[in-house]
């Protein structure tokens, strides 16, 4: 934390430790509803219902008042799947308010609590879950993909699950684009995308970077869940929080597809 006054540190080590609980904890809850897809689905449903519209921030007077209340329903004991549903949401909820008010502090202050809680992921491995749905899915989780089931034949790529109906976002391991600006980048090759469509799973171990009309933007695939043969990949991308953004199958790897590789030592 070089370069930051006493009272800097300590705010760093208060905000870096509660965001990294807060994802911690969200991302135990979600280990419990990958259990039983069926009955994460029908807690969903509920959940999506009453709470307010997903992705809603209030205005700047009413954060820290938003994040108590977040705080207070999380001493609640989860029993149900919609209470670990519920606090699961208001766990990704809390870090984006806090992730967002770390704006307000001066850009190394910003820094240094992405990189503490990113050190503490690293310190702390979790190992995430992925989840399988059955044989007889939720009605929902049919719909998700266009009406299709598990057995039902895929003649052609289904549309991306309405944005009401499903986690827009998940709490995943926030980055910088300072990680990985040391290191060199290349293209990505047919051949590599179409491994990666069969064998997903060693995606989570790569830095990918994008050009679009927004400049460059840099991501990992933080964690994915598979429907069927089908599969919702949730990216975190640099310098924007911790907040892993879903990406049906098609657009994921239509993304892969135009991306570079960043090559680390463990990457090669």
């Amino acid at each position: 934390m070089a370069g930051l006054n006493p009272t800097e540190r300590a705010l760093v080590e208060k905000l870096g430790q509660k965001i990294f609980d807060w994802q911690r904890l969200a991302e135990e809850h979600f280990a419990v509803l990958r259990t039983d897809p069926n009955a994460y689905a029908e807690a969903w449903q509920r959940y999506a219902a009453k709470a307010p519209q997903i992705g809603t921030i209030p205005t700047r007077d009413k954060y820290e008042e938003h994040i108590s209340l977040g705080e207070k329903l999380l001493e609640k004991e989860c029993v149900t799947f919609y209470d670990h549903v519920e606090a699961a949401n208001t766990l990704a909820y809390l870090c984006r308010l806090q992730l967002t008010l770390t704006s307000e502090f001066r850009w190394p202050v910003q820094k240094a609590i992405r990189e503490y809680v990113t050190a503490r992921h690293a310190n702390h491995q979790y190992a995430f879950s992925h989840a399988v749905i059955p044989e007889n899915p939720h009605p929902l989780l049919r719909e998700f993909f266009g009406g299709r089931g598990p057995d039902t034949p895929t003649s052609s790529v289904p549309p991306a699950p309405p944005a009401d109906e499903y986690p827009l976002v998940l709490p995943g391991q926030p980055f910088s684009w300072s990680d990985i600006l040391q290191y060199p980048r290349e293209s990505m090759l047919p051949t590599e995308v179409a491994f990666y469509k069969t064998n997903p799973g060693p995606l989570s171990e790569l830095t990918f970077t994008t050009s679009g009309e927004m400049g460059d933007e840099a991501f990992r695939v933080s964690s994915f869940l598979t429907i069927g043969t089908e599969k919702i990949f949730y990216l975190v991308f640099a310098d924007e929080g911790a907040e892993a953004v879903g990406y049906s199958n098609s657009d994921f790897f239509t993304l892969l597809g135009s991306s570079k590789r960043v090559i680390t030592d463990g990457s090669k």
